[in-house]
C-alpha cells in the first residue's frame, strides 16, 4: 500500500555490497511503488557476499551471500545502539544510521545505495549513554524471605528490590 512510507524511517530497507563496495545484482532498488516522497529505497546498504555465519543448526561456519545477510548486520548495530542507551527509539536509530552512512554511488540519497554503506563505528558515537542509570538495584530479599513454591526467573525477580533510575 502506499501509505507505508510515511516518515523517512517507518519503512526502513536494507540492499547488500560486496566487497568493493559495489550493488549486487539482487539487492532491491528503488524507487519504491509506493510513491511519495519517501520512496526512495533503500536506506542504506551493509555486506552481503560471503558473510561468515553459522549453518543451519549452528553445525558449521560457512559464508553466505544475500540481504538476508546484510540486513541482520543493521539489526546488529540497532542492538549495539540500544544496549548503548535502552531508551534510544527505533526512529532515533534509523535516522542514526541513515545520518552516519558511509555515501556511495551518486552524490546523496539514491536508489542504489540509499544513503550509503553503514557506518557501525560512527552510529554508536552518535549514541549517548543516559546520564542517570534506568535503575538501581538497592536491595536483595534473602531466599527465605521469598513466597513458597517460587523458583528460577520468577524467584530472582521478587528478591531483586529496583527502583527508577537515579544517581546513588
Amino acid at each position: 500500500p502506499g501509505n507505508r512510507a510515511t516518515t523517512a524511517v517507518n519503512a526502513f530497507s536494507v540492499g547488500a555490497v560486496d566487497d568493493q563496495d559495489e550493488i549486487l545484482s539482487f539487492s532491491g532498488r528503488g524507487p519504491s511503488p509506493c510513491g511519495g516522497s519517501f520512496a526512495t529505497k533503500p536506506e542504506v546498504v551493509a555486506p552481503g557476499v560471503l558473510v561468515t555465519s553459522r549453518s543451519r543448526f549452528n553445525a558449521t561456519l560457512a559464508n553466505f551471500t544475500g540481504t538476508s545477510f546484510s540486513t541482520p548486520m543493521i539489526a546488529g548495530i540497532a542492538a549495539l545502539m540500544r544496549s548503548k542507551d535502552p531508551t534510544i527509539t527505533p526512529e532515533e536509530a534509523k535516522t542514526i544510521l541513515i545520518e552516519t552512512a558511509t555515501d556511495l554511488g551518486s552524490s546523496g540519497d539514491d536508489n542504489t545505495f540509499g544513503h550509503g554503506l553503514v557506518n557501525a563505528e560512527a552510529a554508536l558515537a552518535r549514541v549517548e549513554r543516559p546520564a542517570q542509570p534506568l535503575a538501581r538495584l538497592i536491595g536483595y530479599r534473602p531466599a527465605g524471605s521469598l513466597p513458597a513454591g517460587k523458583i528460577g526467573p520468577a524467584a530472582i525477580e521478587d528478591a531483586l528490590v529496583l527502583r527508577p533510575g537515579q544517581a546513588a
